[in-house]
């Protein structure tokens, strides 16, 4: 049966206002099976409006307006807290009623817009006057509302999340089976950087970027140190904001998705000052939103924050939106296994999640979201498929699809096999999500694009307010995230050599790389939200040809890749050396002195050779190696500069290896192909040295520099490895 009637229960009254959006889902396979344990905990979100909504719209206008005495004057969380937000009065309401009704406030943003509160179940049922009950759907329970919430009128409260545990979001990485399984045809950080144009001398010094996700993260840190082993890359500081503070992080269902994450945006901007985990106790739409605010309201938080992960948008209620005549012919009507949308109705995290981006991007924040791995479609019925599907509902991804994301489509890139990479061909992935959303209004940078012109049926509420008006288009750009069988980018996961793909890929390829154009700005000035810009570079020809590859090939279902925009790659993939160029000359920003794009890409990685003579000196208890590095950097007469300079050393162990790593002497065997690279000391001229147990045996010893712009030789000339023996 369906899920119980709308109408709010009898004891709501006057003075209460009946939040009539905040029901759950109606789905036809969904059968009560009775009440919700009266002691059980939920852990209920509320979302406060903002008091001066249009003050802050001509803010947010003038931002990014070069003619405005505001432009990119951006604010701190202080100020968008004292000049937007709700008043200590009003949040002191919300907490006495709140205690009142004996619910614990967990966390409140800086901006006092979002509360998560925690009660048992009776203790909500009281409070909100409505019932919870337990449901079945497609073979799996969950707890919801049977009633719209009811609160009091004089608050403004305008949505409650966390009665329908239906809600949560999924990692986009949890790919029906596909997880862990190592990608044969995955490329490395190397290869990406030097086919998407990685520019001479940007090495995103002193830039972090945050990762929004949940669990668990002590073995991710791990892994993502183990990839940085293996690339020849410093290990990166890694900070953990645990929102609320006193949750339970024992979760690693979504390790493999962190360690995507962590390792892209590392192999991308392998010179970031550190990553930040923002992290809830699980992906239920009211804990995620209490960790994004935790970043959005952290005066020292990064400026880049990836999320990939999300779920289907906002359905206005009981109405049959997506049988609306402007929406054919891609409403899924004529798909004979189309889901009965009509009945489906929302009680998800978007207005929230919305509200609180605003704030980022009026601070000066970028957010990249992965547009989701269903092609043109969105999993709108509990439970859905788990990725790698196109369900047929036009509907696209939140939080990739609201005007202050930026959101990430997927492509197949196949490299030339040459060093450094070049691309053989590059396109759309079939999964990449994309469409146009039936309810969210084009913010203004997505007005005059060709190719983009689906409109509105209705808005959020189910109101006429923008029918036929232009509709927000998603994805805004692409990056590689292979076919989820054989193409996609090397990571270390539990441990392991392993694959990651999806546009749980795409995205955070994105996060590294804008972190490598905002290194570029000067001391205390930012670019700002990487849309505005984008756009602006794509409606001018000459720009557009010099920032990105257009991909032109593929479809994603319902959406063919085209000539500049389209609802599968957006704008395509990133030329970065180009990009940051057209980004400084778009926003008016000059380049950081010594740090601008250089007219062409280093693509060349150091050279690195031992010593002619008496480059090994081995025994049982020390070892030292020495020799040479060099760079030509950029341009066939360019002068590079050595980073650093990094050496393996392996003992056979029959068909396989033990390395040493460090203080830690040597490692379980493993694959020899697997190296792992320690530091050695200086750069032109390095040494290393080892003192420490070493086992009689073969041994082989390979080093391997990288350069400013991040370039690491994948494949060791002769002079750079030799063998020797300990007797």
């Amino acid at each position: 049966m369906l899920l119980a009637a709308l109408a709010p229960v009898a004891s709501a009254g006057a003075a209460d206002r009946v939040l009539v959006a905040n029901v759950p889902r109606a789905v036809t396979q969904a059968q009560r099976t009775g009440a919700a344990p009266s002691t059980e905990r939920l852990s209920v979100g509320f979302v406060l409006a903002h008091p001066h909504p249009d003050a802050e719209d001509a803010l947010l206008r003038g931002l990014f307006d070069r003619s405005s005495p505001s432009y990119h004057h951006f604010v701190t969380p202080a100020q968008y807290a004292q000049r937007f937000g709700v008043s200590a009065t009003t949040q002191q309401d919300v907490r006495s009623w709140l205690a009142g009704g004996g619910l614990r406030v967990e966390h409140v943003t800086g901006a006092g817009d979002y509360v998560l509160a925690s009660g048992t179940v009776a203790q909500v049922q009281a409070l909100l006057k409505t019932t919870i009950g337990r449901y079945q759907a497609g073979g799996r329970g969950f707890d919801a509302n049977d009633a719209a919430p009811a609160v009091p009128e004089r608050l403004p409260i305008y949505a409650v999340l966390g009665l329908d545990g239906s809600r949560r979001h999924r990692t986009m990485a949890d790919l029906s089976g596909q997880q862990g399984t190592p990608n044969v045809g995955a490329l490395s950080p190397e290869e990406l950087r030097s086919v998407y144009e990685h520019p001479a001398g940007v090495t995103c010094q002193g830039t972090s970027v945050a990762i929004l996700g949940n669990g668990a993260t002590d073995s991710v840190i791990a892994d993502l140190h183990a990839f940085d082993a293996e690339h020849g890359i410093a290990p990166l500081p890694v900070d953990v904001v645990h929102v609320p503070a006193g949750g339970d992080f024992s979760d690693t269902s979504g390790n493999l998705e962190w360690n995507i994450d962590m390792q892209a945006i590392h192999g991308m901007a392998p010179g970031i000052s550190r990553e930040v985990l923002y992290f809830a106790p699980s992906l239920a739409d009211s804990e995620l939103t209490a960790a994004l605010g935790a970043w959005v309201n952290d005066p020292n938080g990064p400026p880049i924050m990836n999320a990939s992960l999300g779920e289907c948008e906002q359905i206005p209620i009981l109405n049959p939106i997506l049988n609306h005549p402007l929406l054919n012919p891609i409403n899924g009507n004529g798909n004979p296994g189309a889901l009965p949308v009509s009945q489906a109705v929302s009680q998800a995290s978007e207005p929230a999640t919305t509200q609180l981006l605003q704030q980022a991007v009026m601070e000066g924040r970028n957010f990249f979201a992965a547009s989701g791995d269903n092609g043109s479609s969105c999993t709108v019925a509990y439970p859905g498929a788990n990725g790698l599907a196109n369900e047929g509902v036009p509907l696209t991804s939140d939080p990739a699809n609201t005007p202050f994301t930026t959101g990430v489509g997927g492509t197949v890139l196949y490299s030339d096999g040459e060093q450094p990479a070049g691309r053989t061909l590059e396109r759309a992935w079939e999964y990449s999500g994309g469409n146009a959303s039936p309810f969210i209004r084009a913010p203004a940078y997505q007005q005059g694009v060709a190719n983009l012109g689906r409109p509105c049926a209705v808005d959020g509420n189910g109101q006429p307010t923008n029918t036929g008006q232009l509709c927000r288009g998603v994805p805004d750009v692409a990056a590689l995230s292979g076919d989820a069988v054989a193409n996609g980018y090397t990571i270390v996961s539990n441990g392991q050599d392993a694959g990651g793909s999806g546009t749980s890929l795409s995205s955070p390829l994105w996060a590294g790389m804008w972190a490598d154009v905002l290194s570029t700005a000067p001391p205390g000035a930012t670019y700002g939200f990487a849309n505005p810009s984008i756009y602006a570079i794509a409606k001018d020809p000459a720009r557009y040809g010099a920032a990105f590859t257009d991909i032109t090939a593929g479809a994603n279902g319902l959406n063919p890749a085209l000539g500049g925009y389209d609802y599968v790659t957006g704008f395509g993939v990133p030329r970065l050396a180009g990009l940051i160029g057209q980004v400084q000359a778009v926003t008016g920003i000059a380049g950081r002195p010594g740090s601008a794009a250089s007219a062409c890409a280093d693509r060349t990685a150091p050279v690195s050779k031992f010593a002619r003579k008496r480059a090994v000196k081995a025994s049982r208890k020390r070892l030292s190696l020495t020799g040479t590095a060099s760079d030509r950097g950029c341009g066939a007469h360019g002068a590079g500069r050595v980073k650093n300079v990094r050496v393996a050393v392996a003992r056979r162990a029959g068909k396989r290896c033990r390395f040493l790593q460090g203080k830690g002497g040597f490692t379980k065997p493993r694959r020899c192909s697997k190296r792992i690279f320690v530091a050695a000391k200086g750069t032109t001229h390095w040494r290393f040295a080892f003192r420490g147990h070493l086992a009689r045996g073969r041994y082989s010893a390979y080093v391997r520099g990288a350069d400013a712009a991040g370039n690491v030789a994948r494949e060791l000339p002769k002079t750079a490895v030799r063998a020797f023996r300990v007797r």
